[in-house]
């Protein structure tokens, strides 16, 4: 049987060590400075993934403060998950800065970045593993009451109750039995148990109808209140009324509608 395996093996190895010796995206500062409380600010923010391509973002200047809600529209490709991915440094811009507290970013340790501000990306992830699992991923050591308060803050409270499993029941092979619209929320439910202060979703409504869409980002927005600062990006402008602010990426460049 190990014989059998052995070419499905070293394919594998293969791809990992492909994944491993890649040189980072980001590189990492000798000595990294402490980040301060305040606000989440992109300035003069320029991007394209290589020269002399077009730039995709071109001079965004874009402010994310605690306690409020900001949704972020646009068409598909206009650089939208770029800015999400700016903003826990998987990427750098090529001009302009992103800041937290006033701290440049790039002078800031990675893990601390992405402690202060979370993201959960469109194609996340969901491991062959139980419910508990895929959401206590957010926080080591989270309790089962706070990881079902947080399906519940995403609207998967009634599912849960529906599962005779409950917490424990498994998800399948990479998320194989759980639909589109459960996966995106069970990412979302992750960031709920982070305490960041900097919650960002791209595109949380992925295939939901227009009604839980709207509700989904009813929810979203509401977690701002008192709390983290809010990023939902979406290319769908669904109910927006709750945000305390929509900005439209076009051309490389933020606007209000």
């Amino acid at each position: 049987a190990a014989a059998a395996n052995v070419d499905a093996c070293g394919n594998a190895a293969a791809r990992i060590e492909a994944i491993v010796d890649r040189p980072p995206p980001v590189p990492e500062p000798a000595e990294p400075a402490p980040l301060l409380p305040g606000d989440l600010e992109l300035r003069g923010v320029r991007f394209r993934y290589a020269d002399p391509a077009p730039w995709l973002l071109d001079g965004v200047d874009l402010r994310l403060r605690p306690g409020r809600a900001v949704a972020l529209i646009g068409p598909s490709g206009a650089g939208k998950s770029t800015i999400a991915e700016l903003a826990v440094r998987f990427r750098d811009p090529t001009a302009g800065s992103v800041r937290l507290g006033g701290v440049d970013i790039r002078q800031a340790g990675g893990d601390a970045v992405r402690r202060a501000v979370r993201l959960s990306p469109q194609d996340a992830y969901i491991f062959t593993t139980t419910l508990r699992d895929n959401v206590a991923i957010g926080r080591a050591g989270a309790g089962d009451d706070e990881i079902r308060a947080a399906l519940a803050a995403v609207g998967l409270g009634p599912w849960l109750d529906s599962l005779p499993h409950g917490l424990e029941t498994e998800v399948g092979e990479a998320g194989a039995m759980v639909s589109g619209g459960q996966r995106q929320r069970i990412a979302a439910a992750r960031l709920l148990l982070a305490e960041a202060h900097f919650l960002i979703f791209d595109e949380p409504t992925a295939h939901l109808d227009p009604a839980a869409a709207a509700a989904l980002q009813r929810r979203l927005a509401g977690l701002a209140r008192g709390g983290p600062g809010v990023l939902v990006i979406t290319h769908e402008a669904h109910d927006l009324t709750p945000f305390d602010e929509v900005l439209t990426l076009r051309n490389g460049r933020l606007r209000s509608p």
